[in-house]
């Protein structure tokens, strides 16, 4: 998701929705730990400089809402049992974090993005990714 999101910043809203979902549900295994994922691949410097604001042009309108639902996502990957604390210490080590650390963005949030016909045809004719 990271790749993604450095290489193509205008997917932002869709993939930070999407890691925002998975965070609230993830369920620690250690090893398989979406919350350690996030930390061994160096998404967490890549999501403090998306809210430090360095895609916004990017992303463009939907630039407060990706940046709320990336606070979200960390804020609910900091109380993983396993790996939270340490998450914490990287978070905390961040001026930009500083910003954001305490507050709620519900206020920014709308319904996620919309890819609807994105995976089936939408009734609209078009084909879908999962219908043929």
């Amino acid at each position: 998701m990271r790749e993604m999101m450095e290489a193509h910043p205008n997917t932002a809203p869709v993939l930070v929705d999407a890691m925002e979902k998975m965070v609230k549900n993830n369920t620690c295994g250690i090893a398989n730990c979406l919350v350690f994922q996030i930390m061994q691949c160096d998404a967490v410097p890549f999501l403090l400089r998306l809210l430090e604001g360095a895609f916004d042009g990017t992303i463009g309108a939907d630039a407060a809402e990706v940046k709320a639902r990336a606070v979200n996502a960390l804020q609910a990957a900091e109380k993983d049992e396993a790996h939270g604390a340490q998450l914490g210490q990287l978070l905390d080590a961040s001026p930009v974090w500083a910003n954001y650390r305490g507050q709620r963005h519900d206020f920014f949030l709308t319904g996620g993005p919309t890819i609807a016909g994105l995976l089936t045809s939408g009734g609209g004719g078009a084909v879908g990714l999962l219908t043929e």
